[in-house]
């Protein structure tokens, strides 16, 4: 079992989990700013970095537990009150 559950091989090698947190990242911080009209892309993305196919699921789980690691905090112009 990889480091996403139910996530490919793929992302259980280092270099290949980090180019995908990267990745999640930068996806993250462009959809902060502006809206990302292709609905598969992270998952696209993913499998040409990881070189497996990545589902759109193991895409959005990636999403979320980067998300989670952040405490949902995505820049200082979104401060919780």
């Amino acid at each position: 079992m990889g480091r996403l559950g139910g996530a490919p091989r793929a992302l259980s090698d280092g270099r290949r989990w980090l180019a995908a947190l990267a990745l999640t990242c930068v996806l993250l911080a462009a959809k902060n700013l502006e809206a990302v009209p292709f609905r598969g892309l992270h998952a696209a993305m993913l499998t040409v970095v990881c070189g497996a196919a990545i589902t759109p699921a193991a895409a959005a789980d990636l999403e979320l537990r980067v998300l989670s690691a952040l405490g949902w905090r995505l820049g200082p112009f979104h401060r919780a009150p």
